[in-house]
């Protein structure tokens, strides 16, 4: 725990800093080192991330030439890293490094009304550990992160391109991009703003309940066995308890500063559409839960807005109930309830 938290602490430093930086030289130097940081830990791990040893013989069976059933972007940086003579290590090294590289650039996009350090603390803390596992996915995630400034720049054809190549990292995040279209329609009528939102909840839980019907046709062979239940999982509150603080921060700010511009409440309702999924844990399957982390990534963004807006508005106590809740939620979710499996820390050099 120490570790995860004194490397989250350094990386988040680190980022401030690049983000005060006023020239392109101390600015890119300082933007290697926060890429690096993290990226180094990461590819120099042994056995660490439920799905570790998963990636590690994907990697050997095309280096023997056997092929692979990975997404097309894992199999391109693969190959090139063979082809140069690298390891297993640099391609871990390079997708964390991707990974950390759009988390950045999406937090210093929005770095006039947040802080970007403590939104990269939020990345280590809540998704740091989980890219050791589903990390490709993580990857996919942090580049539709990126793409969302394209979405409220209303940039359709850039917004695309990017999803696209999300795509090539996890196909589940193209669950994302009907959402440009969304947010187009709100704020143009606070009547139509409410319907759109009441519709979406709707349609995300009939998605989440008839997942083995809409989905069969539509997921990748390799992915359908995240279409059944785990009949182990039973109705509780765990999901409910880690996200109800963020949603009632973020009513909260609504109603007593309203804050109603159209980001905010995009972001919010995006979100809140990933926790609805994310309760379907319970009901629906793997899938739909995996689905909802597309969504819940808007956190890095979310949760650094808010706790700014509390601070401003000289509402301190909320803001470090904020941060010290997002730190319960990363002890209670990597520590206490082992997801993931990324303690402890083993690295190749003790092997």
């Amino acid at each position: 725990m120490i570790f995860y938290g004194l490397l989250a602490i350094l990386t988040s430093i680190f980022a401030t800093i690049t983000a005060k930086c006023k020239d392109n030289i101390s600015r890119g130097v300082m933007l290697f080192i926060t890429v690096f940081t993290p990226s180094f830990f990461a590819a120099v791990r042994y056995g660490i991330g439920t799905d570790y040893f998963s990636y590690k013989q994907g990697f050997t069976n095309l280096e023997l030439g056997w092929g692979s059933n990975s997404e097309i972007s894992y199999k391109i940086i693969s190959e090139l890293i063979i082809m140069l003579g690298g390891d297993f290590q640099l391609l871990l090294f390079i997708i964390e490094a991707i990974t950390v590289l759009f988390i950045y650039f999406a937090l210093d996009y929005h770095k006039k009304h947040l802080n970007v350090g403590i939104g990269m603390f939020v990345f280590m803390l809540l998704f740091y550990q989980m890219s050791y596992n589903t990390m490709l996915q993580v990857t996919a995630m942090a580049i539709i992160l990126y793409s969302i400034r394209y979405i409220l720049e209303k940039r359709l054809i850039l917004f695309s391109l990017f999803v696209l190549l999300a795509v090539t990292f996890h196909f589940s995040v193209l669950v994302i991009y009907p959402f440009y279209f969304i947010y187009q329609l709100i704020g143009s009528n606070k009547k139509l703003d409410k319907f759109i939102r009441i519709i979406l909840y709707v349609l995300i839980l009939f998605i989440s309940y008839y997942y083995d019907i809409i989905l069969t046709g539509l997921v990748p062979e390799h992915y359908k066995h995240y279409l059944q239940r785990d009949p182990s999982l039973e109705l509780g509150f765990g999901v409910l308890i880690l996200n109800l603080p963020y949603i009632v921060a973020a009513n909260y700010l609504y109603r007593k500063f309203k804050e109603n511009c159209n980001v905010f409440i995009f972001y919010y309702c995006t979100y809140f559409v990933g926790f609805i999924l994310n309760f379907s844990i319970y009901y629906a399957s793997t899938f739909a839960y995996r689905l909802s982390w597309n969504f819940i990534i808007v956190q890095i963004i979310l949760l650094p807005y808010l706790i700014e807006k509390f601070w401003g508005n000289k509402r301190y106590f909320f803001g470090w109930l904020l941060v010290f809740f997002i730190i319960f939620t990363w002890w209670y979710r990597y520590f206490y309830a082992q997801n993931d499996e990324t303690v402890p820390y083993e690295w190749i050099f003790n092997v």
